[in-house]
């Protein structure tokens, strides 16, 4: 049996806290001698990070890998250094091929060149001379849309041309392997449908896919095997239908933690409000993130005042699967008149036909003022909303169209 294409044994990735410069030198110089046996003060582990921790797995090649976990798992630094962009504090990553990486948008290119300068660019990267990449030059720039504007500087180019063209590259132009962080998400979603049927196309062809994505339905989709990262560490690894599973149910944590989970790159807002506890309920009370059609869904919500505010709204929607567009919107003001630090405020909102077609739905909650002050905003930092076929579907066509939706508050301070 061949060996694998990608292999990691206990990596680890230490950051040092509030330690940059000359203290960061004094401690690889610390470290050092420790290796050499001298007796040399070790660093405070208060001041230190494990981004990752002990993360082993293999990759086949021709196989397509999805990496799934929670803001702050560790999957930006594990593909960093897959990409040579970090090195890690332990352990190893062994890749047997060249290697291409689109974690954000513009990455691999020179912002003062042109978009067609910059294909060549790449191509002599990964070891092409200049007729193999004349043979895909017309297939990049088709596939990328951006033939108006080859020989203008990239710099010019908007997230959504810098990304369709860094893919284009990357897929045509044949590396072993292609790590694709959430950079796709800036595509609109005709792109991006375009981006998962060449990389299912490639993947044929042999080439390795590295794919992280808070789209649990593209994961589903490309990805036959996926792997769950948690504080730095590997949950669990196998058929990515059971991994999928397995991160809903420990996303389901935030529902009722939610004033611990404050640290997120997708929890934004003021603060002077915040949302403390959020489930998604059926009509009986009970709580459960899967619904069937026509089902209705009822969200609970408590949010406490950390300041004194003048008055309290509250905004639900449904996004695509993509995240690129809202199917419905609701909002309701809660209360007109003040609340005093500490105060708490519960109520529900329930959409009694919502019409949505199966699938999952990331979700996105806002409380604010009703001149749109914003207090907190959980952009899909919740487990997404999965709606699915009951056993005895009369198979009536369904539409994304939503009627409206009802509010009923449980106390008020």
């Amino acid at each position: 049996m061949s060996n694998p294409i990608i292999e990691v044994e206990n990596l680890s990735k230490r950051y040092r806290l509030g330690s940059i410069g000359v203290g960061s030198f004094l401690d690889d110089l610390r470290a050092l001698g420790r290796k050499l046996k001298l007796p040399c003060k070790k660093t405070d582990p208060d001041k230190e990070f494990l981004a990752l921790d002990n993360v082993s797995f293999s990759v086949s090649e021709g196989e397509a890998f999805g990496i799934i976990g929670h803001n702050g798992a560790g999957k930006s630094t594990l593909l960093k250094i897959l990409s040579r962009i970090t090195e890690p504090t332990g352990g190893q990553a062994i890749i047997r091929g060249k290697v291409s990486s689109l974690l954000e948008v513009g990455t691999g290119f020179n912002e003062e060149m042109t978009g067609r300068e910059n294909i060549y660019l790449n191509g002599s990267i990964y070891g092409l001379n200049r007729n193999e990449i004349d043979e895909q030059f017309e297939s990049i720039v088709e596939f990328a849309h951006v033939g108006k504007f080859i020989d203008t500087p990239v710099k010019r180019y908007s997230s959504g041309m810098f990304v369709r063209l860094a893919f284009a590259v990357a897929a045509h132009l044949k590396p072993d392997v292609l790590i694709v962080d959430e950079v796709l998400a800036v595509g609109d979603l005709g792109f991006q449908k375009k981006c998962m049927q060449k990389m299912q196309n490639v993947t044929t062809g042999g080439m390795t896919i590295l794919f992280v994505s808070h789209n649990l339905q593209m994961i589903r989709q490309l990805c036959p095997k996926c792997m769950l990262l948690e504080k730095g560490k590997v949950i669990s690894i196998g058929k990515t239908s059971d991994i999928l599973s397995q991160y809903v149910t420990s996303k389901k944590k935030y529902l009722s933690c939610l004033e611990q989970e404050m640290q997120s790159e997708r929890r934004r807002g003021t603060g002077l409000a915040r949302f403390s506890k959020i489930s998604y309920q059926n009509t009986e009370g009970q709580e459960k993130t899967k619904f069937f059609l026509q089902e209705p869904i009822c969200f609970s919500f408590e949010i406490v005042a950390k300041e004194e505010i003048a008055s309290l709204m509250v905004i639900i929607e449904i996004k695509t699967e993509n995240e690129q567009e809202k199917i419905i919107c609701a909002s309701h003001e809660i209360t007109s008149r003040p609340l005093k630090p500490k105060d708490r405020v519960q109520f529900s909102i329930t959409f009694d036909k919502p019409n949505l077609s199966p699938g999952s739905y990331p979700i996105y909650f806002w409380a604010g003022t009703s001149d749109h002050f914003h207090f907190d905003i959980l952009d899909n930092l919740l487990p997404p909303l999965e709606i699915g076929v009951p056993p005895k579907d009369s198979g009536t066509f369904r539409g994304l169209v939503q009627t409206s939706s009802s509010l009923a508050i449980h106390s008020l301070p």
